[in-house]
């Protein structure tokens, strides 16, 4: 299973569109200078939307989540994107219940990236993103790319306009950034970090807690390969999920 479609199965997607063109949204500013959000798909039927989970004015820019990921497809030709796409949801479908695309899937692989980074990335964590890239059949020249992306730009704000604020999907988010972190031992940087960027997510500090529990969980399972103890776990993620 991907490293980011391990918990919750939502009722919904992560963003309606409603929520996703809803103005003024937290962290959310007016494109000015962006990178072009939406390129022609290749059978010449319109034009993709930028953003499943993202908000629709997010400014690229400001953003260097954003920013990144619309360069780094930018540079992705049609065919294989459409391919990864395809994959992307199939597998976000099957683990989760609801479609993530492949923007979706690099904007909460970046988030998780800097969230790891805070004390230095180990081999455990890199391996994780290696071996999401990989179930995503991201091209070899796109996961060299990610392995370099630069957090020390990124703020816990930038991860906060992910997502709206106090939602379903802002625990969604936390909860698997943290995963990554905890796959060699959450730190007390990472946790001060996923603290930070869980203020910014709307989640009150007692409930990033118990979020961040269940994640050291959930990556000891996962290390140890116990799927037992995994699908034993569901049942507390839903119902952590079922507190926002």
């Amino acid at each position: 299973r991907s490293l980011l479609m391990w918990t919750l199965r939502p009722a919904r997607p992560l963003l309606t569109r409603a929520e996703r063109r809803r103005p003024g949204s937290a962290g959310c500013a007016a494109r000015a200078g962006a990178p072009a959000a939406v390129r022609p798909d290749a059978r010449g039927s319109g034009q993709r939307a930028a953003a499943r989970i993202g908000c629709e004015t997010m400014s690229d820019a400001a953003n260097p989540i954003e920013a990144f990921v619309q360069s780094l497809l930018a540079r992705i030709d049609d065919d294989t994107r459409n391919r990864i796409d395809a994959t992307a949801q199939r597998r976000s479908v099957d683990a989760m219940g609801a479609p993530l695309g492949i923007e979706d899937e690099l904007r909460l692989l970046l988030a998780a990236k800097y969230l790891a980074a805070a004390d230095g990335l180990s081999g455990a964590e890199v391996d994780g993103l290696r071996a999401l890239m990989e179930r995503l059949d991201l091209p070899a020249v796109a996961q060299q790319h990610v392995l370099e992306f630069d957090v020390s730009a990124v703020r816990p704000e930038h991860v906060g306009e992910l997502v709206p604020s106090r939602t379903r999907p802002a625990l969604y988010v936390l909860s698997n950034v943290a995963v990554l972190a905890a796959l060699d031992g959450l730190s007390d940087v990472e946790a001060a970090r996923a603290r930070q960027v869980g203020a910014h997510l709307g989640v009150s500090p007692p409930l990033v807690d118990v979020v961040l529990a269940e994640a050291v969980l959930t990556a000891d399972a996962l290390q140890r390969g116990d799927e037992a103890t995994l699908r034993s776990l569901r049942p507390l993620q839903r119902a952590i999920f079922r507190l926002l």
